[in-house]
């Protein structure tokens, strides 16, 4: 493994040298014969909200009479590069438990619902603590892995990677004035000593998020001592020490006052306490200082030996000082969520924490892999959603080569500007896969350039509003059952309840459902219904693709010919098949007009019929359906278009595509799933929800998302205000999201509703509250806050140049095709 260092280095024979390992203890050995091994866990959890563990009483009561009660707490924070270059955007932060007592690490690791750390993680956070790992995001799989290759540790070549990297880096970052940070003189790596809290322990302090949110790299360690046999020894020192000063009546009686109130409590209230920094931004030492409560001063580095004593192996204890057992507690918080999802599902986007730690998420880590965004104007809606749907297909967006810079936008020959950036690639599509209904034109610009680059990928609806045809009877028959399929008929008979209610009339009740499903069954099984002529289909327009393709199947027919009698017609198009609304109003009208139906089947099957009459004449509504839309990696709808219909037809023909939409994918996942393979994951983009908002709707909404979850359908909606979803939406779905506005105090009090926990008239339990009031202390433009099963945690995305031209939601033209 990392045997000693060669003889040029012979001087760190008690430095911090790694000797072997164990992969059945989980640890590290710092000294030969498997002496000193060291157990490491990471202190995270599944959100941003600091959580104190308040486990110091604890650890002293059972581990303070024992040689390896001491454990080194470090907040580190390293270089991450992003595929996209925004080297600078975010760091990979972690905060870490170090200590040689196996039993104490294991505790604390239950506490966070964690584990300890393997040999070969341990050996990376040791690499974190010696300042010489560099990050990078893996495009695939959003994971930060370090440019390092930390895979072969059993191999003797790693002990010249120690070498050459980690014992020479170290030296030369710490204390080589010529190894500047970035080439910035003013950022070389310093070594700070603390000595002691500025100031008492307040509400707001230690802030954590704050110290790690400064610009600041390398660590801070924090050595605490809890061995009661040492702890009394230093305590004697100290108070030997006073006799020094015995002319000084003020330090003298400062001294005699610590006496009295140390000493009878000892055993249980006071820790040894040794902080170290080793950070490369001097300037933002006054404010970590302010943050963390603690007081440095830089300390000169005189020899190589010196770095070497890290705080793991060593302390300079005639800088220790006393810290009560409450003040310690204050610092070991979790404020990173953890890096290890516990879904095998990949992650869906990443981006910087509020600390500017890197950080992912995968929508499948809540309970429901739906979610929802309120985001108000002006608070950058736009760009995180589209960011977030580029990273879920892993879009590469990169400058356009073709594009120059003369301060303005540059015209192309068929009249449309030059695109400033391009979509080298998206490693994802096909494997995610986005359905999006866009409302304003605000993706047309991110459409048409995925559209360039997958021509046959992306497809783009836009049909002709007079030609919108959706065949309410457009049911599947279930062979086995010998019945309509009933996902089918429910949705169907919903649907009919809305087109009724956005006319101002009553939905469809119990009685009369009964009637349709009863009418529908008997038609279909005995065929009594001729359908429509060829002719009477021509006329009605809407159906030349159908047209075409039965004259591609069954050659030249005379337009006098029926649907019904066309044989094979079902095996190509069985939603040419089925009984349409007028046959069912007939059957009904026959039934209520027969003297043998009983009276209240009689009323039932009357007014079912009546009400089924409003309907039958509709183009859009009474016939059939027209061909299932075309199978797409990305399918795209502007709605702004059959907005224009009214609101009574726009809200039902968004219904029935979405259906259409759903009903591909949902057989498509069965196919999958039959053969024991995965189904692609399917993103549901909705904007504008709030359109939306009907009565009728919610049963649709709340069978389609407790169903799609079997089926790696993601639903998202997007709306400005949290009062814009019906609570029974709000109750499926796992992840809310918001964006802070300008106003976050007002926003807040939406966020009582939008993040409590779905049970209408309930109050908000406990860490609800906490999470809004995180809100009101972190909000921060631009950074999302997401709600989910763990807690909350946040996230900004990185937006380049290219990306902003890019989302820009100014609208262009777009080829389309059904």
């Amino acid at each position: 493994m990392l045997r000693t260092v060669d003889n040029r280095y012979s001087v760190f024979e008690n430095s911090l040298t790694i000797y072997g390992y164990s992969e059945d203890d989980d640890c590290v050995y710092l000294r030969p014969n498997k002496g000193n091994a060291l157990y490491c866990v990471e202190l995270a959890q599944k959100g941003n909200l600091p959580e104190t563990l308040d486990i110091f009483e604890k650890l002293v009561e059972s581990y303070g009479y024992e040689d390896n009660a001491r454990c080194v707490l470090f907040y580190t924070k390293n270089p991450v590069i992003l595929d996209d270059s925004h080297d600078n955007f975010c760091t990979k932060q972690s905060i870490y438990l170090f200590s040689y007592s196996k039993p104490m690490v294991e505790e604390i690791a239950e506490i966070l619902n964690s584990r300890i750390k393997n040999y070969q993680e341990i050996i990376s956070a040791l690499f974190d603590v010696g300042l010489v790992n560099t990050y990078y995001n893996d495009r695939d799989s959003f994971k930060l892995k370090s440019y390092i290759d930390t895979h072969n540790y059993h191999q003797d070549q790693m002990a010249y990677l120690f070498r050459s990297i980690f014992a020479e880096g170290i030296y030369k970052a710490v204390s080589d004035t010529e190894n500047y940070v970035g080439g910035n003189k003013e950022r070389s790596f310093k070594v700070y000593q603390g000595i002691g809290y500025t100031a008492a322990f307040g509400q707001s302090k230690p802030d954590i998020i704050k110290c790690f949110s400064e610009d600041w790299r390398g660590y801070i360690a924090f050595n605490i001592d809890f061995s009661r046999d040492r702890v009394k020894r230093s305590i004697r020192t100290w108070r030997d020490a006073a006799r020094t000063f015995e002319t000084d009546r003020d330090i003298k009686e400062g001294y005699q006052e610590f006496d009295s109130n140390i000493f009878p409590t000892e055993n249980s209230k006071y820790i040894v306490s040794n902080i170290l920094a080793v950070i490369d931004n001097k300037y933002a030492l006054k404010r970590i200082s302010n943050h963390i409560n603690v007081s440095f001063f830089e300390k000169t580095v005189f020899t190589k030996n010196l770095i070497y004593k890290t705080p793991i192996e060593s302390r300079d204890t005639s800088l220790d000082f006393l810290s009560h057992v409450s003040d310690a507690n204050r610092y070991i918080k979790a404020i990173h969520k953890d890096k290890d999802i516990v879904t095998p599902k990949s992650r869906d986007i990443y981006g910087s924490d509020i600390s500017g730690n890197y950080i992912t998420y995968s929508f499948s880590e809540s309970n429901s892999p739906h979610w929802t965004v309120i985001a108000p104007t002006r608070s950058g809606k736009t760009f995180f959603v589209m960011k977030m749907i580029s990273q879920t297909i892993g879009a590469n967006i990169v400058p356009n080569p073709e594009y120059n810079m003369k301060g303005y936008e540059q015209i192309g020959k068929d009249g449309f500007e030059i695109p400033k950036a391009m979509i080298e690639s998206c490693t994802k599509l096909g494997k995610n896969r986005v359905v999006q209904f866009d409302i304003g034109q605000s993706a047309y610009k991110w459409v048409r350039e995925l559209k360039k680059r997958y021509p046959k990928e992306v497809l783009v609806f836009e049909d002709n509003i007079n030609e919108l045809r959706f065949g309410l009877t457009d049911i599947r028959w279930n062979k086995e059952s010998n019945s309509p399929d009933q996902e089918d008929m429910t949705f169907s008979l919903a649907v009919i309840s809305l087109i009724l209610e956005m006319g101002g009339g009553e939905p469809l009740v119990a009685s009369e459902k009964t009637q349709i499903i009863e009418a529908f069954s008997t038609l279909y099984q005995e065929k009594s219904y001729e359908g429509l002529s060829l002719r009477k289909l021509k006329q009605i327009g809407g159906y030349q693709e159908v047209l075409a393709g039965i004259k591609e199947h069954f050659g030249d027919l005379d337009e006098l010919t029926m649907l019904s009698d066309i044989k094979g017609l079902e095996r190509v198009y069985p939603f040419l098949c089925v009984p349409l609304l007028e046959d069912i109003k007939v059957y009904l009208t026959m039934k209520s007009n027969n003297y043998l139906t009983k009276d209240m089947e009689r009323e039932a099957a009357l007014s079912a019929s009546s009400k089924i009459s409003t309907i039958q004449s509709s183009p859009i509504f009474g016939y059939y359906s027209k061909a299932d839309i075309k199978d797409s990696y990305y399918f795209y709808m502007e709605l702004e278009t059959i907005k224009s219909l009214g609101e009574n037809v726009f809200i039902p023909v968004f219904i029935l595509i979405f259906q259409k939409l759903y009903r591909r994918d949902v057989k498509k996942a069965q196919y999958f799933k039959n053969r024991g393979k995965t189904p692609p994951k399917i993103f549901y983009i909705i904007e504008e929800a709030h359109n939306f908002r009907k009565k009728s709707l919610e049963s649709l909404f709340d069978v389609a998302l407790r169903e799609a979850a079997r089926y790696n359908i993601h639903c998202g909606f997007i709306t400005q205000s949290a009062y814009d979803y019906n609570p029974s939406l709000l109750y499926n779905v796992g992840t809310k999201i918001v964006l802070p506005s300008d106003k976050p105090d007002e926003q807040a009090n939406e966020l009582i509703s939008y993040w409590s926990s779905g049970v209408k008239g309930a109050e908000m339990l406990p860490e609800e509250k906490k999470y809004i009031a995180f809100f009101k202390d972190y909000n921060k433009k631009y950074t999302a806050f997401l709600k989910y099963g763990g807690g909350v945690i946040t996230l900004k995305p990185p937006v380049s140049e290219e990306d902003a031209w890019i989302f820009n939601s100014n609208p262009v033209q777009l080829d389309s095709e059904t």
